[in-house]
């Protein structure tokens, strides 16, 4: 399981940033016919770690789970919990 670098939650997730950074986050894990929104916009200048080589970025989270909820698979969505049952 992911967890977060910064504060040590487990409901980090992989993606991609398209335009090879600074672009929309697109996580995985997504259903590939749901309609819905895919991509969380990213907020500003990514940071990167140049002893381990980690890159991270921020983005807006409400709209991060709103994406997983509406158009994630049923694995996502029980993975990524946020108080209460996947719908």
């Amino acid at each position: 399981m992911e967890r977060c670098p910064n504060c040590g939650s487990a409901n980090a997730v992989r993606g991609w940033q398209q335009g090879g950074g600074g672009g929309p986050f697109t996580p995985l894990g997504l259903r590939a016919l749901a309609r819905g929104p895919r991509e969380v916009p990213v907020r500003g200048d990514a940071l990167a770690c140049a002893a381990c080589g980690l890159l991270w970025d921020w983005l807006d989270a409400e709209r991060l789970r709103a994406v997983l909820l509406a158009t994630g698979t049923a694995e996502t969505r029980e993975r990524v919990w946020w108080g209460g049952p996947p719908r």
